[in-house]
């Protein structure tokens, strides 16, 4: 008995500290019913990570109705999902933004029993903005080799395409870094040149 009392306790600190010491934002809630509909969740516990994401402090014992505020506001999608994976038990994962789409959300969802959800959460903006880059390039891209052969020379078309997406890459890093690649350098410079 005094084995299997000193061994839980040994779980508990090991959880502990896996949950104070993760990477990711983690929260642990119940959902609040009105006649059997989800109507708000009870924070029964969060990480660190969770107050350095959401900038939300003493959360604990609150509802998150009181915590919805214009910097990390309520998400009715999120909220959707949160009430499917208590009543289901059926695990979710999406892709939310947050204060008002400058951050960008990777939210884990699951149950550990009827009534409850933990959410694991993880700051995904730089992959987001990583993405629309490309997005971006890709398109200039396929605008520039869209260009028939006799409307311009293929060896000054493709140097034109190549130019054209090394700025767009280095100008979408410089947006992230603060700090102008060379191409973008480069390309101030020719533009300064031709006036």
């Amino acid at each position: 008995m005094a084995w299997e009392i000193t061994e839980q306790k040994r779980s508990e600190s090991r959880f502990r500290q896996l949950l104070e010491h993760s990477l990711n934002a983690v929260a642990c809630h119940q959902v609040i019913l009105d006649d059997g509909v989800p109507r708000d969740f009870l924070v029964l516990e969060v990480n660190p990570k969770f107050m350095e994401l959401t900038g939300l402090r003493d959360v604990v014992g609150k509802r998150q109705s009181e915590l919805a505020t214009s910097i990390y506001p309520f998400n009715p999608e999120l909220f959707a999902a949160c009430a499917r994976v208590a009543t289901t038990g059926k695990p979710e994962q999406l892709e939310v933004s947050a204060r008002d789409g400058v951050q960008w959300i990777n939210c884990s969802l699951y149950s550990p029993e009827p009534g409850y959800f933990i959410s694991i959460k993880e700051d995904i903006t730089e992959r987001k903005r990583m993405e629309e880059t490309m997005r971006q390039t890709l398109s200039v891209l396929q605008r520039r080799t869209a260009v028939a052969p006799s409307q311009a020379d293929s060896t000054t078309t493709l140097e034109k395409v190549v130019q054209d997406a090394q700025v767009l890459l280095e100008g979408g890093m410089a947006k992230h870094t603060g700090r102008p690649g060379k191409a973008v350098s480069d390309a101030a410079i020719d533009r300064k040149k031709q006036s």
